[in-house]
């Protein structure tokens, strides 16, 4: 995952927090910010909708372009 996203995930969340919500161990998640493709998709909806953090922030290979006011907009 690119350094910058791993910082801008890390900054508005509290990895311990997160770790606790999902119910796994916080090494997950920080495999996860260490591996090139990024985290599972689950997880990038989860930062978006609890934490608004776009899924194009976190998974942009994926969803390059995508916005949340697309997705409330029906497109």
């Amino acid at each position: 995952m690119n350094k910058e996203i791993k910082q801008a995930i890390t900054a508005r969340v509290k990895i311990k927090d997160l770790a606790e919500r999902l119910n796994i161990t916080r090494q997950t998640i920080y495999l996860w910010l260490k591996k090139p493709n990024g985290m599972p998709v689950p997880m990038a909806l989860l930062l978006e909708d609890e934490y608004g953090i776009c899924r194009s922030e976190t998974l942009p290979h994926l969803f390059a372009g995508w916005t949340r006011e697309a997705r409330h907009d029906g497109v």
